[in-house]
């Protein structure tokens, strides 16, 4: 059976050898701007105009979920002040290292830096 939509009107000449008729329609469709579809035994031929098609698509019922804490807690000086880092990650690692720099240098200071500097 096939099925052809009113206003479509011409003549289509071509030689084809060893082809299906799946990939003949594909070069008349293309040359001619025409749209096939072939359902068992029934071809329908239309315009090639743009159309709606519903797609049902099954997704997997999926729920993600994530929580994550960070906190620094350090104690640098021996005299019992406790320091309190506030910010976010990034703000208080840097902060951390500054005091332990800072602490370092204090503790150890490094011979013939300030000579050098000078």
């Amino acid at each position: 059976n096939v099925s052809i939509e009113p206003g479509i009107t011409g003549n289509v000449t071509m030689s084809v050898l060893d082809q299906t008729l799946t990939e003949i329609l594909d070069i008349i469709g293309k040359q001619v701007d025409l749209r096939y579809e072939l359902k068992g035994k029934n071809l329908a031929i239309s315009p090639d105009q743009p159309f709606v098609k519903i797609y049902r698509i099954d997704y997997p019922n999926i729920t993600r979920r994530s929580d994550s804490t960070v906190s620094i807690s350090t104690n640098i000086a021996s005299t019992g002040n406790g320091i309190t880092l506030r910010g976010t990650y990034d703000e208080r690692a840097t902060a951390f290292q500054r005091l332990l720099d800072e602490y370092v240098e204090a503790k150890y200071p490094r011979k013939g830096v300030a000579a050098e500097a000078q």
